[in-house]
């Protein structure tokens, strides 16, 4: 017994000078990352990582907790937490050589980004939901013989109001050249053909013209962001203004009939389009349908000889619609 204990002093005389160096000296830390870029420990800079060193070696840390950040111009900055024990010697921290580019510095001044705005905020308030612009307006009529092949052609204004990104609700107004195009609408004769003095009046309308008015509704599908696809119905009224022109022929020869009133006609349809924003403001789009156009006018006739009369006509017709117009969004 009292041989052991001159030994156990004597080891623990030599231990202490070696733990003493040890709490003295710390232990080091190896970081592995790309050359270039800086490290810093607790926001203290240590030193710039280097081929040399793989990395960088970081001598003398206590036992403890650290923040230890990576920083590379350009990039966002990797942080990591490093624990150190005190049996710990070498630590060893490996960065990737994966970074993520830094958002671009805000100027002085302005908000902090906040993500997405709402669809309200990023179309600048309630005034960019209004929408104004001219119209191009063309036709085609088939299946009825009153209208000859011809629709209405024109133009006019037109006003939209777009309370959602999927629909919108607009009025339009037009002028509409070319309504309707009917040929021997009315035929009358006196006496029959063989009487000598046998006369008879055949009465052709052109170029008739009306006032549009319609209400629309379309739903949208934006399709990009500055394309929108849409489905549109249409319910409109065609106020008569007038016939251009009519004529009648009593032998072969054509003479303007004066009192002819275009009473004016309802028009229902539905189509699909496409528009285009283009900038800020400025829209234009192109849609294509159907429309039902039901056209109503009357006809005074008198040739003067004995052929007089009030002739009534309202028909039908299938309408191939085309449609171009330009807007502006205030």
């Amino acid at each position: 017994m009292k041989t052991c204990l001159p030994a156990l002093a004597a080891a623990a005389f030599l231990a202490f000078p070696v733990a003493a160096f040890c709490q003295q000296t710390g232990c080091d830390l190896q970081v592995t990352c790309a050359p270039g870029v800086r490290i810093f420990v607790n926001r203290t800079f240590r030193g710039v990582a280097s081929e040399q060193y793989n990395g960088l070696f970081i001598k003398g840390l206590a036992p403890g907790q650290y923040t230890v950040e990576a920083v590379r111009d350009g990039y966002q900055k990797h942080v990591y937490t490093v624990i150190i024990g005190p049996e710990d010697s070498i630590k060893q921290l490996d960065i990737p050589d994966q970074w993520v580019p830094a958002p671009p510095p805000r100027e002085q001044g302005a908000p902090p980004a906040q993500g997405p705005a709402p669809a309200a905020q990023q179309t600048g308030g309630i005034l960019k939901k209004f929408q104004f612009g001219i119209m191009l307006d063309g036709s085609v009529a088939t299946g009825d013989e009153l209208f000859d092949g011809n629709g209405p052609l024109g133009g006019g204004v037109f006003f939209r109001f777009k309370p959602s990104m999927y629909f919108d609700i607009g009025v339009q107004f037009g002028l509409l050249a070319t309504c309707f195009r009917a040929d021997a609408v009315v035929e009358e004769s006196y006496l029959p053909e063989s009487d000598p003095n046998h006369q008879e009046m055949t009465i052709d309308i052109r170029d008739g013209m009306g006032f549009l008015m319609s209400l629309s509704v379309r739903g949208m599908l934006p399709a990009a962001g500055s394309v929108d696809l849409f489905a549109c119905f249409n319910i409109g009224y065609i106020v008569g203004l007038g016939v251009g022109a009519s004529h009648d022929s009593y032998n072969d020869f054509f003479a303007d009939v004066d009192d002819t009133r275009y009473n004016g006609g309802l028009r229902l349809g539905s189509s699909l389009g496409i528009e285009f924003k283009l900038g800020r403001t400025f829209t234009i789009g192109f849609e294509f349908g159907i429309a039902l156009q039901w056209q109503s006018f009357e006809i005074e006739y008198d040739n003067g000889k004995n052929i007089a009369g009030t002739y009534a006509v309202s028909e039908d017709a299938l309408l191939l619609n085309a449609r171009l117009f330009f807007g502006f969004r205030i």
